[in-house]
Order: C-alpha cells, then sequence, then structure tokens
C-alpha cells in the first residue's frame, strides 16, 4: 500500500472516499531536476529533488530521478537508499525495484540484487531491461545458463535491445562457443 495521493496534491476528486483524479501543484525543484538529469548535470540533478524531497518527502518522480542520478554517479549506496526510499511511497513498483537491484548488483549484493530484479519481473513481466541485469547477475554469480535464459527473455521482448545480444555473445564465447557467439554478433549488426 504506497501514498498516494502525494503531498503535492492541491485537491482530488473523490468516490466513496477514494481518489480517482489528482491535481498536484506544478513547476518547482522537481522539475528542475528532471531538466538537469537529462541534460547530464548529475550534482543539479541530485541538488534539486533534495530541495523537493524537502518540503515533499513523498514525491515519487524526485525519489526515483534521485536514484538514477546517484546510479549514473556511480554513488551505488545512495542510489540504493533512493531507490528504498522511494518503494515505501509506492511499494513493489518495477522501476524502483529495478534500480535498487542494480544498485545492489554493483555493490556486489548479487543475492539482494537478484531477488529485487526476480521481482520486478513478476511486477512486470514485459521488462526487458529487469531481465538483461538479471542476467548481469546471474553471470557474476557464476550462472552462465540462468543468464542466457533471461537474456532470452530480454530479446524476445525487445528484439532490438543490443546490450542483450553482446551479453549472450560475451558469456558463450567464455563457454568456448564461438560459432553461436558470432552468430548473435552478426544478429545484433543487423539491427
Amino acid at each position: 500500500k504506497g501514498v498516494w495521493p502525494s503531498s503535492r496534491a492541491l485537491f482530488t476528486i473523490d468516490a466513496d472516499g477514494v481518489p480517482l483524479t489528482v491535481v498536484e501543484k506544478g513547476g518547482g525543484a522537481v522539475f528542475e531536476g528532471e531538466k538537469a538529469l537529462k541534460s547530464g548535470n548529475l550534482d543539479l540533478a541530485i541538488q534539486q529533488f533534495k530541495e523537493e524531497l524537502a518540503t515533499y518527502p513523498d514525491n515519487e518522480q524526485a525519489l526515483l530521478g534521485m536514484a538514477d542520478a546517484y546510479l549514473k554517479k556511480q554513488q551505488f549506496d545512495q542510489s540504493r537508499k533512493a531507490a528504498v526510499d522511494y518503494l515505501k511511497v509506492v511499494p513493489d513498483n518495477a522501476s524502483g525495484l529495478l534500480y535498487k537491484g542494480i544498485s545492489g548488483m554493483y555493490l556486489g549484493d548479487y543475492s539482494t540484487a537478484q531477488r529485487d530484479l526476480e521481482r520486478a519481473v513478476r511486477v512486470d513481466e514485459k521488462f526487458f531491461t529487469a531481465y538483461f541485469y538479471l542476467a548481469n547477475v546471474k553471470n557474476a554469480q557464476g550462472n552462465p545458463s540462468g543468464a542466457l535464459e533471461d537474456l532470452q527473455r530480454c530479446i524476445t521482448i525487445n528484439p532490438r535491445f543490443k546490450q542483450a545480444y553482446n551479453l549472450a555473445a560475451q558469456i558463450l564465447q567464455q563457454q568456448g562457443r564461438v560459432q553461436e557467439a558470432q552468430d548473435i554478433l552478426n544478429r545484433a549488426a543487423q539491427l
């Protein structure tokens, strides 16, 4: 059970006491943070998201933006903390679980990362990015066959996701399956 509407809500339209539509306050630091994140100014993005969260601590967009910015800065502890905070507001959200899982993977916490990423694909079974990172985790744990299965799922969902082909080829090469690896790289080159 999450927190909705957020504290940015100006008013709601309810039916039987249940909010159906929300009008939120526009503008502000969260939007400046998004602009900074898109332009690659990660420090400014984080600063703006922190400013937003000081006023609206349950702002989903700011929390997820903060997780993304810290991940891009390779500050994985901070990214995971922002993702955990996000999941307190929006439990079982696939994007929050993805950021938490990726951060955990880069921190070397593979079992927790695997749990988070598996939960993300249970929440959204078409979340190809989660399958890709789940494959990375399984490969790092010495489970190349599990990694290849997840990469196949990823490619089935999004056949144009080149990173999945490249990782599959890398795993196959490590297994000595050079021709299969080359075939996959050739398929990726045609995308």
